[in-house]
């Protein structure tokens, strides 16, 4: 999709996180690690190619319809952090609804940048995950 500025597409894709998307920290208790996670899900598979084309990274997902007549659920999902510290300060100032969170999301990188294994070694990031549980 083409957008007319730059501005533009960050607000986009602003409003379709906040609308319809989710950016939450968890626990990846396989690896011992934290990761910052943001999806999307739509009924509409194109809307979610432009959130794709956009972030440049990420996986696209098809959920089967959870009731019979009910249309297929599909997902956009990334946790590279990489991106997503490049990304969410850029959407920082168009979000209504999930501002707190976004800014936790972008605290919860910084803290985790660098480390290769945090463990549960590092009380700030276990305040974040709970806090996170409270916010839109």
């Amino acid at each position: 999709m083409k957008f007319p500025s730059e501005e533009a597409k960050w607000v986009w894709l602003a409003c379709a996180l906040d609308g319809e998307g989710s950016l939450r920290l968890y626990r990846d208790n396989r690896r011992k690690t934290w990761r910052v996670f943001m999806e999307i899900f739509n009924t509409n598979l194109d809307f979610l190619k432009v959130a794709k084309e956009i972030i440049e990274h990420g996986s696209l997902i098809k959920r089967k319809p959870s009731k019979i007549g009910r249309k297929p659920k599909y997902g956009f999902q990334t946790n590279s952090a990489e991106r997503l510290r490049e990304i969410l300060p850029k959407l920082l100032p168009y979000l209504t609804i999930k501002v707190e969170r976004c800014k936790l999301m972008i605290e919860a990188l910084k803290l985790k940048e660098g480390l290769q294994y945090t463990g549960k070694g590092c009380p700030r990031l276990w305040e974040i995950y709970k806090i996170q549980k409270s916010l839109p």
